[in-house]
């Protein structure tokens, strides 16, 4: 370890990894066509000039570009490099020794990664320092440095979480993109970024642990996320940013650095609506408390800071679909063809209800079906509407009838007919005790918009809320004995969940079903897709203990040992067969279950990042880029979430 140590400071000590980075830069900004002669000539004049200061854009066009200005087509004669200068150290610093002479004969016209590392330190540690460095350079964090934003309008949109902000922006934005709108998703491009970099670099890891408990992240690396995306489209005619900002900080800090906002959005909904939009997606209380508390405390206040302007104008979330993307439609264009910051001449706080923001410890339950306010001083910014009034109009804000509720009991069978958005599906498959139901929950909760259908779930619910009806009492008693429940009654009740959930989400995370190649079949011919299906490969052990466990925890008369007997004989029987149809498909991907929940979602989410979501790979593909498909389909949706 001492001998990493050393190798660390010595490389720090000389500036290495700065000379490298610069180095990297350089050949980034100018392409030479001979880029080993141009590293050549570049460390040439590192040597001949050894007080040079040693950064990142050390090359760029006013140093070493300078120079191949001389030449015809800014390229220098191709020659081969001969060394004849002294070689001075690349510090500042008199004290420190020479570099070592490097023999002319370990140079070679096409140098290995073998080559290369027996100049370096060995330790695995210092080659990822190493390399770090180099994905710096074509990475976020300098197109954020150098990027160029138009001074066009500036058009905030903001909102609670689970109040389906992405899905009216994108319509807008949709409608008036022949006008030169850009609609950047910082939800989304925040979601991208912790993908790609949370692996290989500390700051975004720690990003991405503030992320997954419900938190924002840090500042500076969401306003770095937003001008590298605002740089991408030098032609805009205007920029409506969703999600952003969400604290009162941001705002200071993109004003200060970008320029300052036109119009201010908030889409107004009470805080017990979004609690049941995020509830249906499978987020779990915690994240839920914490994604309202940061709502509250941190975007609150940045809305009444627009408020004050008269910048800030609310849109009802309760009111039609139609109504909403009108309202919001009109005051975009007012502002993209004025130019100059649109005014509320009826500020929000002067007609809606006046509530104080909560107090000091209150009570959680008393919290969650508060309205979402903040009060700064004497005025009063809220999200809220009248409790009586509908605030959605997805069949699930509605009441059902008796005779609704009961159509699958009564024999009345839904018959499904294509999914009621075209988002992906993913299919969550495993035997018995496979952890399948934690891993579904987690992919939700890490995929903010994809909601969670647990079969297992809807069907002990459903037979706990149906005890006196005879079917379901015999549905309940079939699956205490491990026994496998009728395809028509899977589909039915499945689908009448899909439904209720709305058409507003981003994508379908079913776990536990199918389990036969027929219900496969049936599944796909309803839902009209299937993207992919992700087995938890566990051994038979390996469940039989996570079932004990869960056992102790949980009694669930499914996990008797006879019907987990059962139920593992119909695993093997038939879910093994029909996943082996969809493995010779390419629609399997076999993930090692054997492990603690969180090693296996790390191996899940590579899976699903490389199968669903697209990575900026260089070639202009934006952050906000990995879900346009399911955007779309969502465009052409109508209800409101």
């Amino acid at each position: 370890m001492s001998g990493a140590i050393d190798a660390k400071y010595y490389l720090q000590d000389h500036r290495i990894p700065q000379l490298f980075e610069g180095l990297m830069t350089g050949l980034i900004f100018h392409r030479p066509v001979d880029p080993l002669e141009y590293l050549e000539r570049a460390i040439i004049k590192v040597r001949t000039q050894p007080n040079m200061a040693i950064t990142w854009d050390m090359f760029i066009a006013e140093n070493i570009g300078e120079a191949n200005r001389n030449y015809p087509g800014g390229q220098p004669p191709k020659t081969v490099y001969q060394p004849v200068v002294p070689r001075p150290v690349i510090t500042t610093n008199t004290n420190e020794e020479p570099l070592p002479e490097i023999n002319e004969s370990e140079y070679s016209k096409e140098p290995s990664r073998t080559n290369t590392v027996e100049h370096r330190s060995p330790e695995p540690r210092l080659e990822s320092e190493e390399e770090m460095v180099v994905h710096r350079v074509p990475s976020v964090t300098k197109a954020a440095e150098v990027a160029r934003i138009p001074e066009v309008p500036v058009i905030l949109f903001m909102g609670g979480p689970g109040g389906g902000k992405t899905r009216h922006a994108a319509k807008v934005a949709d409608a008036l993109m022949d006008q030169g709108l850009v609609h950047i998703c910082m939800p989304d491009i925040i979601r991208s970024a912790l993908a790609k970099y949370k692996d290989k670099y500390p700051e975004w890891k720690e990003a991405n642990e503030h992320y997954m408990r419900g938190e924002l992240i840090p500042n500076q690396l969401a306003l770095m996320l937003l001008k590298a995306e605002m740089g991408r489209h030098p032609n805009a005619h205007g920029f409506f940013l969703e999600g952003y900002p969400r604290e009162a900080r941001q705002v200071e800090d993109f004003e200060r650095q970008v320029k300052s906002v036109n119009m201010a959005l908030i889409l107004d909904y009470d805080e017990r609506t979004l609690r049941e939009h995020m509830e249906r997606r499978g987020l779990g209380m915690e994240i839920i408390d914490q994604k309202i508390k940061e709502f509250k405390q941190k975007t609150l206040p940045s809305a009444k800071y627009f408020d004050d302007q008269k910048l800030l104008h609310l849109i009802p979330g309760e009111k039609e679909d139609q109504v909403i993307y009108e309202r919001m439609k009109s005051l975009v264009l007012k502002a993209l063809e004025t130019g100059v910051p649109v005014l509320n001449t009826k500020p929000p706080s002067s007609h809606r209800k006046h509530l104080t923001s909560p107090k000091g410890d209150e009570s959680q339950d008393s919290s969650r079906s508060a309205p979402i306010e903040a009060q700064v001083e004497n005025t009063t910014i809220e999200t809220a509407v009248d409790e009586n009034h509908a605030v959605i109009r997805e069949p699930v804000s509605k009441p059902r009838s008796q005779k609704q509720s009961r159509s699958v009991a009564n024999g009345d069978f839904i018959e499904p007919i294509g999914l009621p958005n075209n988002a992906p599906v993913i299919l969550v498959l495993g035997a018995p005790g496979s952890q399948k139901n934690e891993i579904g929950r987690r992919i939700t909760q890490k995929y903010d918009g994809f909601t969670l259908l647990s079969m297992g779930e809807i069907l002990r619910k459903k037979v706990n809320s149906e005890k006196n009806d005879p079917l379901w009492e015999k549905v309940g008693k079939k699956m205490s004995h491990g026994e496998s429940i009728p395809t028509k009654i899977c589909r039915s009740i499945l689908y009448e969940e899909l439904q209720s959930r709305g058409n507003t989400n981003w994508g379908y995370v079913i776990e536990g079903y199918p389990k036969s190649s027929d219900q496969l079949a049936e599944l796909e011919h309803a839902l009209q897709r299937m993207d992919l299906a992700i087995l938890i490969d566990c051994t038979e052990q390996f469940c039989l203990e996570t079932i004990k466990k869960r056992n102790k925890e949980n009694h669930r008369a499914d996990d008797s040992d006879e019907s987990v007997a059962a139920r593992m004989d119909f695993f093997k029987r038939n879910t093994l067969p029909m996943l082996k149809s969809l493995d010779e498909r390419g629609k399997l991907r076999v993930v090692d279950g054997d492990s603690d929940p969180d090693t296996v979602f790390k191996d899940v989410v590579q899976v699903i990042d490389g199968a669903l979501f697209i990575e900026d790979d260089g070639d202009g593909t934006s952050l906000g880029d990995s879900k346009k498909g399911a955007l779309q389909s969502s465009n052409n949706s109508s209800a409101v979430q």
